[in-house]
């Protein structure tokens, strides 16, 4: 009888939090989590996510700096793999680097690359800014994806989104955590790729704590994708690393300049490094063990 009335009251509970308009987490540690209402419904209610225990997979897809080296290893079944799948990937300037400086490339279209015309072909990936007419905050871009994969799922595979180095006000990693399993729970046949957050080379221009509240959100966003394998690119640690591994801070993440640039975007050289991390977690994605 007492477990029965524990099973009603959580039964009342998970009810109650699909008409909840906040996002909150429950003593039961299950977040009510921003979803969508259905597939064909352009706004989000607030639906319950078990914040469950990590998956059996073999390994977290963590795309960091020391992936980088192993870019050339990944076999051509899973370039292929990679190739064909469906991407959407929503950002900024950033992301435009990366895209049209380093994917550019590799797949050969670029001025001056080494590589044979799509060889890495990525002509199914969409890289798309974000639309002019949105928010662009930290929460208006959290909530646009949200958007975005409710009216084009179909069209897509696989989805991401990137911040963008000066979207530190009112970051909140807990928003969007639960945002992204919301999308997974509702959307369980696609992928979604985690990012973290990208950094500055020089914060001093900056609001005091900036980089400490990018830094925050970094690793948390870190510590749930490997405890909970979410594919990561981690551009944040690319960037605050040169290209032999070494750091290029002491306690901040801070940009590497000269190596990548003294402007907030990445150069060519980063924009490359950042590609073939991007590369190598789709090529996982795809089926390949890393291996």
């Amino acid at each position: 009888m007492h477990l029965r009335r524990i099973c009603v009251a959580s039964l009342s509970v998970l009810i109650a939090g699909v008409v909840s308009s906040t996002p909150v987490v429950t003593s039961a540690g299950q977040a009510r989590a921003h979803t969508p209402a259905s597939t064909s419904d352009t706004h989000f209610a607030f639906l319950p996510v078990a914040l469950s225990a990590p998956a059996s997979l073999p390994s977290a897809i963590i795309a960091n700096r020391t992936v980088i080296d192993r870019f050339d290893q990944i076999p051509a079944s899973a370039i292929q793999a990679a190739s064909s799948r469906r991407v959407l990937q929503l950002h900024a300037s950033t992301g435009n680097a990366v895209s049209s400086q380093g994917l550019s490339y590799l797949d050969g279209t670029r001025d001056g690359s080494p590589y044979p015309d799509y060889l890495y072909d990525r002509r199914n990936w969409v890289f798309e800014w974000w639309p002019d007419s949105m928010d662009k905050t930290f929460k208006g871009k959290v909530d646009q994806f949200g958007l975005t994969v409710t009216a084009r799922h179909t069209n897509y595979d696989v989805f991401g989104m990137k911040l963008c180095y000066q979207d530190w006000f009112g970051l909140d990693f807990a928003y969007y955590r639960d945002r992204m399993l919301s999308l997974e729970q509702a959307y369980p046949n696609k992928k979604f790729i985690w990012w973290t957050q990208p950094i500055r080379n020089d914060w001093s221009r900056q609001q005091p704590g900036t980089c400490e509240l990018l830094q925050n959100f970094n690793n948390n966003v870190r510590a749930y994708a490997l405890a909970h394998n979410k594919p990561l690119v981690d551009i944040a640690d690319i960037e605050s690393h040169d290209p032999a591994g070494n750091p290029c801070f002491t306690t901040c993440e801070t940009k590497c300049a000269p190596v990548y640039g003294t402007n907030p975007h990445p150069n060519p050289e980063l924009a490359i490094r950042v590609a073939k991390a991007y590369w190598w977690a789709l090529a996982r994605m795809a089926g390949w063990d890393g291996n």
